[in-house]
């Protein structure tokens, strides 16, 4: 009888050590946020064990990982609550539980940095369509397509991302679902002119879900009526056989009046090559604003209160001190500090810009030859016309084997062409 007991005390002592002295199983992790700045984290435990979690953001780079303080009450269903700038960087965590021994659970990324630019220069970008202000995309970009290090390893993080808007916090509608790793584009359809918006981004992957802030867009534009040729001023350079031959002809196709061409008298021809340079203290340059802004003057300012947009041609100066002659040519009269057209792609219903009429729309027609800059008036004039086929195919230069005269690996380095591109992956979502 004594020999019985003995045993069957042996067994239970074997039985609680074994319970004791195991690591705990981790399972079922979850994250949730309904306001992209508290994030709460929950997991299962086989045993009961302590709760800890160690999270890191990314910023740049993913930084070094911080641990909670442990909650030493011994439980199986466990929760965190983190603080976490969500709208302003992505994370990812582990949970961490012990009982006799430790278990760090697998790595979790919850997708952020929506609202921001941190760390890779991609901030939030809504544009309204420039020719049917009904519709608008909003640009995301964030980081979450790779993360690594030494003690974290490597995981996958695709998730899902839609938005919410409507006229109130109430919202109403909602876009489509996209799946994406880094940056993503979403068209909102169905907006009314004159309308506020609000809306908010809510995104989700393998293990949770969360909700963004909640933001305003402007009041929808009116649509605005075709370009009345009278509001276009043509630049050309009277040097250059290339730019009259291209501007005579698009101001014949366009039917622009005489009084609106603007020759350039007094420079060299900059029709040899794709992109000439020259310095803001250069005569070039001071020729080309004083004689715009002499016919801008002429007549009492008639056509400076009547222009919006200016055509420059091939031929011109492309670039003032390393940047577009647009930027040095569009506010001729350095009246404005920043630019009142950023971020807003569609059209204007008034000339009138913060009460002034004196900013205006820079467009070149240019290309590598005479007959392409030919070619692009009249394939603008009938896709006015007749419309564009809903399919077919369309062709990025992205930078070949040579990329007007440049190598594609100069073209991408001297131009951020690379850049342009991925960003367009994101902007073409709008059609």
């Amino acid at each position: 009888m004594m020999k019985a007991k003995l045993i069957k005390a042996v067994l239970l002592l074997v039985a609680v050590s074994s319970f004791s002295f195991s690591a705990p199983v981790i399972s079922n992790i979850q994250w949730v946020t309904g306001n992209s700045a508290t994030v709460t984290v929950t997991w299962d435990t086989n045993i009961p064990a302590d709760t800890q979690i160690a999270s890191r953001y990314y910023s740049g780079s993913w930084t070094t990982a911080v641990t909670t303080t442990a909650i030493t009450t011994l439980v199986t269903s466990h929760s965190v609550a983190i603080n976490m700038s969500l709208n302003n960087y992505p994370y990812s965590f582990k949970p961490m539980s012990s009982a006799g021994g430790t278990t760090v659970g697998t790595e979790n990324v919850i997708p952020g940095g929506f609202e921001s630019g941190e760390g890779w220069g991609n901030e939030k970008l809504l544009m309204f369509d420039g020719y049917d202000t009904s519709k608008a995309l909003i640009k995301y970009a964030t980081r979450c397509d790779t993360v690594s290090g030494v003690a974290w390893g490597t995981v996958g993080a695709n998730f899902t991302a839609y938005v919410e808007y409507g006229p109130t916090t109430a919202y109403g509608m909602s876009t489509s679902i996209v799946t994406s790793s880094q940056c993503f584009g979403i068209k909102l359809t169905g907006m009314t002119p004159g309308q506020i918006y609000h809306y908010r981004l809510r995104y989700a992957n393998s293990t949770g879900s969360g909700i963004g802030a909640d933001y305003s867009t402007p009041s929808v534009p009116i649509n605005s009526s075709a370009v009345n040729p009278n509001q276009v001023l043509v630049l050309k350079n009277a040097s250059s056989p290339t730019s009259v031959t291209i501007a005579d002809y698009y101001v014949l196709k366009r039917s622009i009046p005489v009084e609106n061409v603007v020759s350039i008298n007094g420079i060299s021809d900059y029709s040899g090559r794709y992109s000439y340079n020259v310095a803001s203290t250069s005569a070039a340059y001071l020729t080309i604003k004083s004689q715009l802004k002499a016919a801008l003057d002429a007549g009492g300012g008639t056509l400076k209160n009547q222009i919006r947009f200016i055509v420059m041609t091939k031929g011109l100066p492309y670039s003032v001190d390393g940047e577009a002659i647009d930027t040095w040519l569009c506010d001729p009269y350095d009246v404005f500090s920043s630019n009142p057209y950023l971020q807003k792609n569609y059209r204007y219903p008034t000339p009138v810009i913060s009460g002034s009429n004196t900013f205006y729309l820079m467009t070149h027609l240019d290309g590598p030859t005479t007959e392409i800059c030919l070619d692009l008036v009249d394939r603008a004039i009938y896709a006015g016309t007749y419309g564009l086929p809903l399919d077919g195919t369309a062709y990025f230069d992205n930078g070949g084997v040579e990329y007007f005269g440049l190598s594609a690996g100069l073209a991408r380095t001297t131009t951020g062409y690379n850049v342009y591109f991925w960003n367009l992956s994101c902007l073409i979502e709008l059609y």
